[in-house]
């Protein structure tokens, strides 16, 4: 059986960096397109699908990130402030 030095077993075993500040998890890449910003291409992609769905007459009433109140604003007793409003937004 032969051993390693500490630092030889971090440097083998030592968990993978997380992705850096900015970066996706999925490493989707921001977009922005005639004034509309998207989170990543493929969601751009099926915009434009759905917009051409729309102009045919396929589908209609079309909406981009329509924001769904889960649950009100909330303020407890003895609270200083209130708890805010969580929010769903669908893309």
């Amino acid at each position: 059986m032969t051993s390693i030095s500490l630092a030889e077993y971090h440097k083998q075993y030592a968990p993978k960096a997380k992705p850096k500040a900015g970066r996706s998890k999925y490493n989707a890449q921001r977009i922005e397109k005639d004034g509309m910003k998207f989170d990543s291409v493929k969601e751009y992609r099926r915009y434009i699908e759905l917009t051409a769905l729309m102009q045919r007459g396929e589908i209609s009433e079309l909406k981009c990130q329509v924001k769904f109140v889960l649950a009100p604003k909330v303020k407890l007793e003895g609270e200083k402030r209130a708890k805010p409003e969580l929010r769903y937004y669908a893309d």
